[in-house]
């Protein structure tokens, strides 16, 4: 059974094309994402998008994405491993999976620290 049958999600297109969760998945496996992570991954990715809600993830901004690690680091749903989880799944998605140009220009170190200052150096 393919580790892809838990992702219910990720069928791949009429035309049998890869999804793009299937590509996500395999940009997970790609950089070495442990599997028991890899849901965990997806979840964070759908979070961004969801709480982001971009007609096209070319449309994002750079103040869009590090608005929105802000605001999530704000909220102290996350601890920071958690945090950091999330940077590393959106990361992925938008610089190596999506090719957003601004994503080259997000501080991607620097959204981890932010969590780290809101969780006393966790």
């Amino acid at each position: 059974m393919s580790s892809r049958s838990r992702y219910p999600s990720t069928t791949r297109r009429e035309d049998g094309k890869p999804s793009g969760w299937d590509r996500y998945l395999d940009l997970l496996i790609q950089n070495r994402v442990p599997e028991a992570a890899r849901q965990w991954y997806v979840t964070r990715a759908r979070q961004f998008i969801d709480g982001m809600r971009p007609d096209r993830l070319s449309d994002l901004t750079l103040d869009d994405i590090t608005g929105y690690f802000q605001k999530i680091s704000g909220d102290g749903c996350l601890n920071a491993w958690q945090f950091r989880q999330m940077v590393e799944a959106v990361q992925l998605l938008v610089v190596d999976l999506a090719q957003v140009m601004c994503g080259n220009s997000v501080d991607w170190d620097y959204c981890v620290v932010l969590c780290a200052e809101v969780h006393g150096g966790a």
